[in-house]
């Protein structure tokens, strides 16, 4: 009797083996399959939010980054406020996995100084802006959302007014690394020869003189790195045509506020001559009679 009883239980084992490897085989629903289907479809929250702060990038721009519950995929746009000024402007920034972030933000080309900043985030609920996944969550204009600290009524005059996204938050930028100030110093220096010659333009904008000759570009750009106490070494890294990757340094100390070339690729890029235009294939093919 016990006999059977164990032939039976190992006959229903194998079948409920060979059933599983069958499953697996026809890409059925097996044991791993069911426990891993626990999660469930994104539907709208009751109370949407969106946290932002900001982040220093390596020369000194600005990224807006955060977090929110609104659905991947969600499309917004971010205007950095400043009095007086047009707005600084990201309409293409992406909801992915609940999170967001901008591109670099610079102010009229400088780094934005630290402190507190109006940043608003806007969005069109419509097919200009959203996709139609999203649209099918949100209602084309908004109609499943409720008016709330994100959303506003694009017309508060109509009852059947579109709804945007309409949110304001003061934003701290943080201060500038050492290394950030360094290469701002460096950028922002008017060299002189040995014999006294000042150059025409500051580093940054010489930089770009050449830059703007055939085959020499920028490569990595620009870093900095501690040498000791207040000194940093300042690199500019770029393609210099058939020559290749060359890197122009320059020595920062931010206690005295002097910057001096170390190399002769720093050196080249540290002087521009009244009114001259870069023609040469190479930065390193003209050299200035210093």
């Amino acid at each position: 009797m016990t006999g059977s009883y164990l032939a039976r239980a190992n006959r229903v084992a194998v079948l409920a083996m060979l059933t599983f490897v069958a499953c697996q085989k026809n890409n059925l629903v097996s044991v791993w399959g069911i426990a891993g289907a626990s999660s469930t479809p994104y539907a709208l929250p009751a109370d949407l939010f969106l946290h932002a702060s900001a982040e220093r990038q390596n020369q000194g721009e600005v990224v807006i980054l955060g977090d929110t519950n609104l659905p991947d995929g969600f499309k917004i746009g971010t205007e950095i406020r400043v009095l007086r000024s047009p707005p600084d402007q990201d309409l293409d920034i992406l909801v992915e996995r609940g999170h967001f972030h901008s591109r670099r933000f610079t102010s009229r080309m400088l780094p934005y100084s630290p402190g507190e900043y109006r940043v608003h985030f806007l969005a069109y609920l419509t097919g200009a802006w959203q996709t139609p996944s999203v649209l099918r969550l949100t209602g084309d204009g908004g109609t499943k959302l409720k008016p709330s600290r994100l959303f506003k009524l694009e017309d508060p005059e109509l009852v059947d007014s579109d709804k945007i996204l309409d949110y304001w938050q003061t934003i701290r930028f943080p201060p500038f690394s050492k290394e950030i100030q360094a290469i701002s110093l460096v950028k922002n220096a008017v060299l002189t020869t040995p014999d006294g010659r000042r150059s025409a333009d500051t580093v940054e904008n010489t930089i770009k003189e050449f830059m703007s000759a055939p085959s020499v570009q920028p490569a990595r750009g620009w870093s900095a790195t501690k040498i000791q106490n207040s000194e940093y070494r300042v690199v500019f890294d770029f393609i210099d045509g058939n020559l290749g990757e060359k890197q122009a340094i320059w020595s920062a100390n931010l206690a005295t506020r002097q910057v001096h070339y170390v190399n002769k690729s720093a050196k080249i890029l540290s002087w521009l001559p009244n009114h001259y235009t870069i023609t040469s294939p190479t930065v390193l093919s003209w050299l200035p009679k210093f």
